[in-house]
């Protein structure tokens, strides 16, 4: 089950974006190499700048992806596909944006 005050959200579209993660404290990013491939560079900022800059990122992929309610929500979660009840070591549930890509599955959105 979706935890509390968390929304699952899908983007359909082709994006280098991996992983983003923005809390008060820092922003991190990964994205995928010039050939399409992870290889597991990161780029960590603590600066405000840079943590504002990946707020704004975090939004625009926000608004151009469709929002996951209910059973659908709850399908992908009790797959395993996003480990369901994740948890950062990096500030709490109420200041952590978080954006992971996951392969293209069989379900329909």
């Amino acid at each position: 089950m979706l935890p509390e005050r968390a929304n699952l959200y899908v983007y359909d579209g082709i994006s280098s974006l991996v992983s983003l993660t923005v809390t008060e404290r820092f922003m991190a990013l990964m994205l995928l190499n010039k050939k399409g491939k992870l290889d597991q560079n990161l780029l960590i900022s603590s600066e405000s700048e840079a943590i504002e800059w990946g707020k704004e990122l975090f939004m625009y992929y926000r608004e151009i992806s469709k929002k996951i309610y209910g059973d659908k929500a709850d399908r992908l979660l009790s797959e395993k596909i996003i480990p369901p009840g994740k948890k950062s070591g990096y500030g709490t549930g109420s200041d952590l944006l978080q954006i992971s890509c996951l392969r293209k599955t069989k379900y329909k959105m």
